[in-house]
């Protein structure tokens, strides 16, 4: 990925919107949610199209590891 930056999201009912991505643009996206007080993460790599959508697949994962991959970015 070209720009190192961090994006919020528009949340809406069952997804969460991102504006101002130029088409074509390659990018990662983090996802972190807590779920009955366990994190979860998930990472994608995608390149931007119009109208994407994009479907994460989350996993558990402890404090302690999640730390660490946050680190490495």
């Amino acid at each position: 990925n070209k720009i190192k930056s961090i994006m919020r999201g528009t949340p809406s009912e069952k997804t969460c919107n991102f504006n101002n991505i130029p088409v074509g643009e390659e990018v990662t996206i983090i996802g972190i949610k807590y779920q009955d007080n366990q994190p979860l993460l998930a990472f994608k790599k995608i390149t931007i199209t119009k109208d994407k959508t994009v479907d994460l697949d989350f996993k558990p994962i402890t404090l302690r590891e999640l730390k660490s991959k946050l680190e490495v970015l």
